[in-house]
């Protein structure tokens, strides 16, 4: 090759492949593959909870005004608009119930730092909360069978 002419980036690498006793074996050391990447199953929620926190307080707070774990669900089944469930709202809150479960949700909630600050000094309360949003649907179901108009027996 002659002084004057580029050198061919190609040929280089070609070149420090064949002295390279890693590349000649077509292996790749282990310490050198990557590794798959560890997903937390909780990172998807991560950003809802940061969604919600602020209602979650607005209805954990709320008693006063009619607000707690049932009003909740309702906001979540509602898509956080407040109105009638939508079938958006009712996957949202079928996912939370089903697939993240309550034992991850409240993990969440306690690793949210204004909305564990809130609600922690109050264990009872919280319990009463998550067993409320938790349980909507039975509660729902209670309430639509005891206004059922009942057959009069004559």
């Amino acid at each position: 090759m002659k002084a004057n002419q580029p050198r061919n980036p190609a040929e280089d690498l070609a070149a420090a492949a064949k002295s390279n006793p890693i590349a000649q074996m077509g292996q790749v050391p282990a310490a050198m593959q990557q590794q798959p990447v560890q997903n937390d199953p909780l990172d998807k929620f991560r950003g809802f909870i940061n969604q919600i926190a602020e209602a979650f307080k607005s209805h954990f707070f709320g008693a006063p005004q009619g607000f707690n774990g049932y009003t909740f669900a309702e906001f979540i089944l509602s898509e956080t608009r407040g109105g009638p469930e939508t079938p958006g709202g009712r996957q949202a809150y079928g996912t939370i119930k089903e697939t993240l479960g309550r034992a991850q949700f409240e993990a969440l909630v306690q690793e949210h730092p204004s909305l564990w600050a809130s609600v922690r000094g109050m264990p009872h309360q919280y319990k009463i909360f998550v067993d409320q949003f938790f349980g909507y649907d039975e509660w729902y179901a209670k309430q639509q069978s005891s206004e059922e108009p009942k057959e009069k027996v004559a």
